[in-house]
């Protein structure tokens, strides 16, 4: 059986991370996907195999059905303006850099399909790896990897 608590101690800043992203960064739609994510965890804990995924794969998996449930009831995509900083160093010039850069990334994302985004935002982002992103997208090792490398490419071609 999963321990939920210790899975939501280490989990939960890319679970996180990884919705917020999805959802465009809306803060309010995050929280409550973030919730509904754990809740569903607690739900069917008992179904979890840890044979078949590790606790990092099996709950970004379930956030991922909730944002796209999501999707498909509100069926409209909002934008925000980024409101939090990455608090990555002491110096303040770095910091400032550092998040333009962010916010120049996430604008470009945001103008990429939903696909192609979430596969970057697995892959470097949330740093899973081919094998991971390949379960999770129901494709194999070989699609994950073309899949990742094809969002790249359009990212770049979008710089």
């Amino acid at each position: 059986v999963l321990d939920l608590v210790e899975a939501y101690q280490k989990y939960k800043t890319d679970i996180y991370t990884y919705i917020y992203l999805r959802v465009n960064k809306r803060r309010d739609i995050a929280e409550d996907i973030f919730q509904e994510t754990f809740l569903k965890a607690l739900k069917y804990r008992l179904k979890y195999n840890p044979g078949l995924s590790n606790p990092r794969t099996w709950l970004t998996t379930i956030a991922k059905n909730l944002v796209t449930d999501y999707y498909k009831s509100k069926y409209k995509y909002s934008e925000s303006t980024l409101d939090e900083n990455i608090d990555i160093t002491d110096d303040a010039d770095e910091n400032i850099d550092v998040d333009i850069m962010y916010s120049q990334v996430v604008n470009l994302l945001d103008k990429m399909n939903e696909k192609d985004k979430e596969l970057i935002i697995l892959r470097y982002v949330s740093e899973f790896d081919l094998d991971e992103i390949a379960s999770m997208m129901g494709m194999s090792y070989d699609s994950a990897k073309v899949a990742v490398n094809r969002a790249i490419q359009k990212l770049r071609r979008l710089i």
